[in-house]
Order: structure tokens, then sequence, then C-alpha cells
């Protein structure tokens, strides 16, 4: 069995949930009261952008549809750190393909460096792996982010279950901290029910879903893993859809590989990712350490629009 790494910390937690903004649950109120129950396929921004970039080796043809590739954590217990990263490539990819954000889509996100930046946050620097979802929510918020780019002596563009150990153990290097500061995820809040869940990512919300629950098995012809077993690990949620029969579900991505399980896939949903019954998403939101994540500062266009041309005139 792979890897896992979900170390909750009750007591953290609230902490940071009781230093968020209130307005954040007022506003999630009006999202689940004004929320249209619309499918929102998500991850398809991340396809989108990918396709219109150089980094098209995180897609590979199924069927001969280009189909996002799954993040793997190796033998380390990273899942935080790579949920976050997967969830954070697909925000940022929807607030510039559905958002019209003039951003770039430079980089897919460093699981490295944003477990090293959650662990330093959470005070837990050292032996051992693992991480919970308020502190590495409050990392990026606070902090920034990290990309899989080369700054300069440091090369980030591939994964390393290694180096993303030894920053889990003594931190980032001095040098990234400062510059993950140029790009924070400036909303991140607590996700409390399912209800409120499903209308976050209907409004482009992606969530770090933390939890005990097990999904195993086959994925089932509409690419279901029903729940099953007990796993402390720590998922991306992106997107949801409802059924023909009425069954709503949403979208899990896995950091265990592409083939980690079998079963068919539903259309053009990502390698490795499966799709979860609304209750079981509850009963993880239930567990108290699941956050939504939006408004990401993004990277500038290299070349920036032509401000002179009527688009921008009064």
């Amino acid at each position: 069995m792979p890897e896992f790494g979900w170390t909750p910390n009750p007591e953290a937690t609230e902490a940071f949930v009781a230093r968020l903004p209130a307005i954040y649950g007022d506003q999630f109120s009006q999202l689940v009261a004004q929320d249209d129950g619309r499918d929102a396929l998500n991850y398809r921004a991340l396809t989108t952008c990918l396709q219109r970039s150089q980094l098209k080796h995180w897609l590979k043809d199924r069927d001969g549809v280009p189909c996002v590739r799954s993040l793997n954590q190796g033998p380390v217990g990273t899942c935080v750190g790579n949920a976050e990263a997967r969830l954070l490539d697909v925000l940022a990819a929807i607030e510039i393909a559905f958002g019209g954000e003039r951003e770039e889509f430079r980089a897919t996100f460093s699981p490295e460096g944003l477990y090293g930046l959650g662990r330093e946050k959470g005070h837990m620097l050292g032996p051992g792996d693992g991480l919970y979802g308020a502190a590495i929510a409050e990392a990026v918020r606070e902090w920034g982010t990290l990309h899989q780019l080369v700054y300069d002596d440091l090369d980030l563009r591939t994964y390393s279950a290694s180096r993303c150990r030894d920053y889990g153990r003594r931190g980032v290097p001095k040098a990234l901290k400062t510059l993950a500061a140029e790009h924070r995820v400036t909303h991140a809040a607590r996700v409390n029910t399912a209800d409120e869940g499903w209308a976050l990512l209907g409004a482009g919300y992606t969530i770090n879903m933390c939890s005990s629950l097990g999904f195993q098995g086959r994925r089932d012809a509409e690419g279901v893993i029903r729940r099953r077993g007990s796993w402390s690990h720590s998922m991306a949620v992106t997107s949801r859809r409802t059924t023909p029969s009425g069954n709503r579900l949403v979208l899990v991505h896995q950091s265990w590989g592409d083939n980690w399980t079998d079963g068919p896939y539903w259309q053009d949903m990502p390698w490795g990712s499966f799709w979860i019954h609304l209750a079981d998403f509850g009963v993880a939101i239930g567990q108290r350490d699941s956050f939504a994540h939006a408004r990401y500062q993004g990277f500038l266009p290299r070349q920036l629009p032509d401000f002179a041309t009527k688009e921008y005139l009064g």
C-alpha cells in the first residue's frame, strides 16, 4: 500500500480557523444559497492550460483524448503537499481559462516546496513524515507557494521524494521562502459541510480533503470508488457532477500515480482519479481539516496586452 501522511492536529486547526476573517463564512453561505447545481468539471481548465503551455508531458492520451496525469508522492508520507499542489494546479488554471485572468500558466506547483512550507508553518520540522490541512492552508495564504521551476541553482522541475523529505525535516531554503511570497493564495477557509463543499466546487474553489476515510476497489461504470477501509490521507477535490440517476459526485485526485487502481474512467477525468458520492465527501469534511482555496496570485504574462486598444477604452 502506498504511503499516506495526514497527521491531524485539532487544536492547531481550530486556532487557525479562529484567525480567519469571519466574512469567509458569510460568503460560503451565499454560495450555497445561490448554487445552481450544474456540473463543474474544473479539471478541464487544467487540461486546457497544459495544452497551451510547454507542459504537455503532464497529459497522456486515453482513447485519443488528452487527460491529466496523476502526481505520485512515492515512498514518503507527503500526501498533503501533493494534494495541495494538484488542487492549486487546477485553481490556477480555472482562474486563467474560466475566470479570464491575464496571467500565464508557467509551471505546475511544487509538492516538495508546499510540503516544506506547511511543515514549517505547522511547527513540524524534523524527523518523520506527515502534515495536517490547516498548516498548509495557512502556509499558502501567509507565505505563498512554489512551483516546478528552476530557482537559481535549485531545480524543482521534477518531483523528488527525497527532497520532499529533506524539506520536511529542514524546511525550504531561505531564498525559496522569499520567492514564495510572490504567489500567495489569499483565500483559504475550512469547508464545514458537504453542501458547502459542493457549492464551493461549483464556484471554482478547490479543496484539500484530509480525512481517515479509505476508498478501495475498482472504479465502477461512473468512475466511482466507494468508501471502504481507513486511510490517514489527503487528496485534492476539484470538480463535481450529477449522474443521470441523480447521484451527486465529487472528483478526487489521488497522488499514487496513474495506475494505482483500475476500472472504467468517466469521459476525460484525470488519470488515477476517481469520483466519490457526496455523502462520503460529507463524512470526510466532518473530520474538520479540509480547506477550500481561491484567489491565487499568479504569473504576469511575458507579453502584456496592448492597453491602448479599444478593448481598454471607457
